[in-house]
């Protein structure tokens, strides 16, 4: 770049920093637009594990509530 610049040259400087300015804001627009949403890597077989157990775990809660003892296990129950 020269040192000095004058007419026509600083023009081009000028329309060159605003065209820069432009793509800058351009792009800052767009990475703002950008939504990141998180996923949890599950493996499949875990995740159902996990749901079973759950799940028996609430059925033996409203066995409780019913007031049938689990204390026992629960093959005692088909003797009812």
């Amino acid at each position: 770049m020269p040192y000095c610049i004058s007419g026509s040259g600083y023009s081009e400087v000028i329309g060159q920093w605003v065209v820069e300015r432009v793509n800058v804001c351009r792009y800052a627009d767009r990475a703002k637009q950008i939504v990141c949403k998180a996923v949890v890597n599950e493996d499949p077989n875990a995740r159902l594990i996990h749901d079973l157990k759950a799940e028996v775990e609430r059925l033996r809660e409203l066995l409780r509530l019913e007031g049938f003892d689990l204390s026992q296990g629960i093959y005692h129950l088909y003797h009812l």
